[in-house]
């Protein structure tokens, strides 16, 4: 029997006469359709395999070697007739008219190769019992094949059409159609494909073959059809979710998740140009587009969902996309307030953008610090952030430190260790880094919500006591081994130069202190009190250290004090004591002590006015003096009960003399005068009721003169 008679006669066939001719027609079939030269007849053919003979074949018993052999031919046919559309396009304009209609005849038989695959994909997806990746081999590579193909074309067409897509849009609509019903049906028999254990190592190939292969065609509809980029993604999350044992070391997930930050990225901002416009004080100025805003705004959360579910299930795969996930999250909190660059958007719009993107920073960022490379990017010390994105970082940081205490301990050791070898901070010096960046919304202040607390309702607290809360909680779960480098880090912030930073360090070792043992606190007043000893004249670092031991003596024990007055004699070192409260000094030697010093006092001022020449040093001693003894007059029951009245009275005759000899030496040419000045002048106040008229006149005709010389006096 000639071909031409056979495929005649197979035509008139019933189904039972399919069923019963099966086994020797089909490879014959399969056969004609490989050798047929014309692209009409192969399609022909290939309808007859798949509307005649597919349902007569029970799936199971199904023998893929040769079905896989008609899908390798549905691609072969499909890749043909697009090849030949693109020749028959490819002629001169004034020939397109004669071909127009043999290119409409081709997108009628690629609409018609398209069927065909789906009509095979329906044959397979209608097995009862579920399949398996070696039963359906070929099937799933073919039928991606044949709908990045068609979705290509589609999206392609104004490129490849030009002048002839007017008439050609008919059947491209079509053709987008017949290939999202592809689509459906391929996915509904994915989900009926079985992996379990006894899966291959090709059945695993496989799978990771289809994720790839939905990931490239999800890139190919992103600019046609975001219902589509839904479903796909979707798909792809799901099977990378469920069967993540298999594909985790598999799937190039970096460059899927990557692609996926993109995209939300890109939508994220569109967000913003589909909102209208409004001025500062939240007025409208324009309309914007309500609709198609709640629309994307729920297809980004989306994508940020799967964002976050796939990152959470492929973590330790992960390495460039951990710096792409980095930048995302900056990109996110840089437009939405409390940061200062925030679009102007309505209340309404904020909490939509924080309910479906914001909020799901959390999770992220609780899986993200796990990840090394995530970690190290987040504390590189070499990156340059633009200004709008400093406060978001520092956002971000604060997040992570809460998250911290959850990893493991080596996980937080190597966080809160600095590694020498890279150009990496520890987590706690990134944290202080940022907060100086940040000082603008620090001092403005920024505030930021807290979250609800022991069933106490959300509220807004500063910038400052945020950030002064995460970090004293950050200190009180440090690893015994990382203890050193939270000391060093905080004394090196303390004298940074940095207002805020110093402030933030000074109360984070208040709380480190005050829940810590009293050991503890003794040892740090004691590396306090020596580097006090290091630093000569006025400088404001001194005064940052002596604030801080006040603050820190308050939980000395008794037995601590004593050490502190032996191991630093404050007759010996009044240029540190005087700086420091009274309250430092053990309770049963308070009394004497203070004598002490007083009477030491007296002798500084004796030697400044005796003095034929005065020096630094006469006048360093003297401010020392006069600083310790305005200290010590405060506390007054412990002044009262020390010092005798003809003490008292000496001290103020002296104080009297000095104002008379101010401008009689060289004094005013002495670089500390001007600090010496003030200390004197609020003694001076302190005492000024033992002060005569005539006293009082002198005091006034010395400041007139400093005035009228235009002396820059600064009063400590």
């Amino acid at each position: 029997m000639s071909q031409t008679t056979f495929l005649e006669s197979v035509v008139t066939w019933n189904e039972e006469q399919c069923q019963q001719n099966l086994d020797e027609a089909l490879p014959k079939l399969i056969n004609y359709c490989h050798e047929a030269q014309m692209i009409q007849e192969q399609v022909g053919i290939l309808k007859i395999i798949c509307q005649s003979f597919l349902p007569c074949v029970d799936v199971l018993e199904a023998e893929w070697r040769v079905y896989s052999q008609i899908v390798l031919q549905i691609c072969g046919t499909f890749d043909n007739i697009l090849e030949t559309v693109k020749d028959l396009l490819g002629q001169a304009k004034q020939e397109l008219t004669r071909v127009q209609e043999e290119i409409l005849t081709h997108l009628q038989l690629l609409l018609e190769t398209v069927e065909c695959c789906e009509t095979f994909v329906r044959f397979s997806q209608s097995s009862k019992v579920a399949l398996s990746w070696s039963d359906v081999h070929s099937l799933p590579v073919g039928t991606l094949h044949v709908l990045k193909g068609t979705y290509s074309h589609c999206k392609e067409s104004t490129d490849v059409y030009g002048d002839c897509l007017t008439s050609v849009s008919d059947p491209l609509s079509l053709l987008f159609r017949k290939a999202h019903s592809l689509q459906v049906v391929f996915l509904n028999l994915l989900d009926k494909i079985n992996v379990d254990a006894n899966s291959t190592e090709q059945d695993a190939n496989d799978l990771c073959y289809v994720c790839h292969g939905l990931f490239e065609v999800c890139q190919i509809v992103t600019a046609l059809d975001m219902k589509l980029v839904v479903n796909l993604w979707k798909a792809i999350s799901r099977h990378a979710g469920q069967k993540k044992e298999i594909l985790r070391n598999r799937l190039d997930m970096d460059n899927l998740l990557t692609y996926l930050c993109g995209e939300i990225s890109t939508g994220y901002s569109y967000l913003f140009q589909l909102l209208p416009c409004t001025d500062n004080d939240g007025m409208a100025l324009s309309q914007g587009d309500e609709r198609g805003f709640q629309k994307s705004v729920k297809i980004v959360g989306f994508q940020m969902k799967v964002l976050v579910m796939m990152a959470r299930d492929y973590l330790q795969t992960l390495h460039g996309a951990a710096s792409t996930i980095y930048r995302l999250i900056l990109h996110l909190f840089r437009y939405i307030r409390p940061s200062l660059h925030a679009m102007p958007i309505l209340d309404c719009h904020s909490q939509e953008i924080h309910r479906h993107l914001i909020n799901a920073t959390e999770p992220l960022l609780a899986t993200l610090v796990y990840s090394r490379t995530f970690m190290e990017t987040l504390t590189q010390n070499t990156q340059a952030l633009h200004e709008e994105e400093k406060f978001a970082h520092l956002q971000v940081l604060m997040s992570v430190i809460e998250h911290l205490p959850k990893t493991t301990d080596e996980m937080q050791e190597w966080c809160l260790m600095n590694a020498d070898d890279t150009n990496r901070d520890d987590l706690l010096t990134s944290a202080f880094r940022a907060a100086h960046q940040c000082y603008i919304e620090i001092l403005l202040p920024v505030y930021m919500s807290t979250p609800m607390c022991d069933g106490q309702p959300q509220r807004c607290v500063s910038l400052y006591e945020f950030l002064c809360t995460r970090l004293c909680g950050m200190a009180g779960t440090y690893l015994s081994s990382c203890f050193p480098v939270l000391e060093r880090v905080l004394i090196e912030w303390l004298l940074s130069g940095s207002p805020v930073c110093a402030s933030l360090a000074a109360d984070v070792w208040c709380f480190l202190v005050r829940y810590g043992s009293a050991d503890l606190c003794y040892s740090h007043i004691q590396v306090l009190m020596e580097l006090c000893q290091t630093i000569k004249g006025p400088n404001s670092d001194l005064h940052i250290i002596t604030s801080l031991v006040c603050r820190l003596s308050k939980f000395l024990s008794p037995e601590h004090q004593n050490s502190l007055v032996r191991q630093f004699p404050p007759c010996d070192d009044i240029a540190l004591w005087c700086k420091l409260p009274v309250t430092m000094l053990p309770g049963d030697q308070v009394r004497e002590i203070t004598a002490s010093m007083t009477a030491l006092c007296q002798q500084n001022m004796d030697s400044f006015i005796s003095a034929a020449e005065v020096t630094c040093h006469h006048t360093e001693l003297l401010m020392c003096s006069l600083t310790y003894l305005t200290s010590a007059q405060i506390c007054c029951e412990v002044w009262d009960q020390s010092i005798q009245p003809k003490v008292q009275s000496a001290l103020v005759e002296r104080v009297k003399t000095i104002w008379e000899g101010v401008f009689v030496s060289d004094w005013m040419s002495i670089p500390q005068t001007q600090v010496c000045l003030g200390k004197l002048l609020q003694y001076s106040g302190q005492v000024v009721d033992q002060f005569t008229n005539s006293d009082l006149l002198k005091v006034r005709t010395s400041l007139t003169i400093l005035i009228h010389l235009r002396c820059n006096t600064t009063f400590d």
